[in-house]
């Protein structure tokens, strides 16, 4: 089973377990310190020492010795006049031996000293492991009991820039950027004078002044579909964009949620705008909609939006939808009799410029983008699936097997992966799909639609249950 850790603490608690056993002696390093200790403890053993000196004498023998040396130095001193006495005062019986005795501190003999060296050096060793692990195993409950962090993520060290290059293939990125790098013809207030001369002329020599046009590059605005402001969908588009924006193209986004009355700024974040105020900065753009064909429909009556005449204040305005052409519906159908839909693909994208510059293209093939039809359990609401509260266990088996038919064997393991990390992050998402490898050493990220995964509610609001 996979482990999801919820908390924003698992890179650091990481990081800190590495810097900790970088320190902790390596296992064999462990064992040569273990057997030298040992060899120094059954020397110290078997190792014949020599005698241990005896002590000083008590201080009562000791006493008693020098009394006696002193009276017989008394006698021999007073010569051989002195009277013999009648009868010589017997001495003093000594008292009996008393043991030896120790100074007052403790005495260890050299090869005690080596044992207790040996087991202070085992308990050492098994201190130090059982301390590392127990504060990895306090670390993992902190992450697992999903405890806020304190700061930001440490999700600036991952290479991103070099990721999403990898994100549009570069034969794709660079026919696009072509196609879209288009010039259109506008009204200049500048007077033609050729054809006012003209003009006057067939009016009988009244001045009819026309105007002449002016060259300009076509520019676009895209107006991003964003469920959160961690959807990692909204960010797959945004990479695209930024990468066609480095090869020229005048490409400008906001994003909003669910109805395009009101947008953001190009993060998400920002003061919001009306329809209005972007017609009157970006007059002469294509506004593109990026979106689900649910967006323009109401769930109530199924009619039309009254915002979707907003978007006729552009006079070029089309529809890009990042549901494979293979499993539009309906809704794409009547959409299409309104504006242009096309996928949000690098054949959207191609398609998008032959349209605008009045070149016919041959009807849409039915592509599937790979893989199983969407999981039926996940249209309508996401809310059930956001939960908290696990569905009944057969609920899950039949999502997990739609999932695997969905996403395909790949799709699902680049899946798992995300889900083991505290939060599903688009950093962390794109690093997965860089480092992951299959069966024949490609990275995920080439081999399976990353546009797919992203379009999973999970990951559109970043949280996963």
């Amino acid at each position: 089973s996979v482990y999801r850790y919820r908390s924003r603490r698992h890179l650091g608690v990481e990081r800190r377990r590495r810097r900790v056993l970088r320190w902790v002696p390596s296992q064999r390093m462990a064992l040569a310190i273990t057997a030298v200790v040992a060899a120094a403890g059954v020397a110290g053993v078997l190792m014949p020492w020599p005698p241990q000196r005896p002590t000083r004498p008590a201080p009562e023998i000791k006493a008693a010795r020098e009394a006696a040396n002193g009276r017989a130095a008394a006698d021999f001193s007073g010569g051989s006049d002195r009277p013999a006495p009648s009868q010589q005062p017997e001495p003093p019986k000594p008292a009996a031996p008393e043991p030896l005795a120790r100074d007052d501190g403790l005495f260890l003999l050299p090869s005690e000293i080596a044992l207790l060296t040996l087991f202070a050096a085992l308990l050492s060793l098994l201190a130090v492991q059982g301390a590392v692990r127990l504060w990895w195993w306090r670390q993992a409950r902190l992450v697992l009991q999903r405890l806020p962090l304190q700061g930001d993520p440490q999700l600036h060290r991952i290479a991103l820039q070099e990721i999403e290059r990898h994100l549009v293939p570069l034969p794709d990125l660079h026919r696009i950027s072509r196609a879209l790098n288009g010039w259109q013809r506008l009204p200049s207030e500048e007077l033609d004078g050729a054809a006012t001369v003209e003009a006057s002329l067939r009016q009988g020599g009244w001045l009819s002044p026309r105007y002449g046009q002016r060259r300009q590059r076509l520019s676009y605005l895209f107006l991003l579909d964003q469920e959160s402001l961690s959807d990692q969908q909204t960010r797959h588009l945004r990479a695209w964009l930024e990468r066609l924006r480095e090869e020229g193209v005048l490409a400008d986004w906001v994003c909003f949620q669910r109805e395009p009355l009101y947008c953001h700024g190009p993060t998400g974040l920002g003061p919001l705008r009306s329809l209005a105020e972007l017609a009157a900065q970006h007059p002469e753009a294509v506004a593109v909609v990026v979106a689900d064909s649910e967006r323009f429909f109401s769930p109530v009556d199924g009619a039309l939006k009254p915002w979707l005449r907003e978007l006729a204040a552009w006079p070029r305005h089309a529809v890009l939808t990042p549901r494979p052409s293979g499993r539009w519906g309906g809704l794409e159908a009547e959409l299409a009799d309104q504006l242009p839909v096309l996928p949000a693909s690098p054949e959207g994208l191609l398609r998008l410029s032959q349209w605008l510059e009045g070149v016919p293209s041959p009807p849409l093939e039915p592509v599937g983008g790979g893989g199983g039809p969407e999981p039926a359990l996940l249209q309508g609401s996401a809310a059930p699936w956001l939960d908290r509260s696990a569905p009944a266990a057969e609920v899950v088996r039949e999502l997990l097997e739609q999932l695997r038919a969905f996403l395909g064997r790949e799709g699902f393991f680049w899946l798992a992966a995300c889900a083991v990390f505290p939060e599903l992050h688009w950093t962390i998402t794109a690093y997965l799909g860089q480092r992951l490898r299959n069966d024949d050493g490609e990275p995920l990220l080439t081999r399976c639609p990353l546009l797919r995964l992203a379009r999973l509610p999970w990951l559109r609001h970043g949280f996963l249950p």
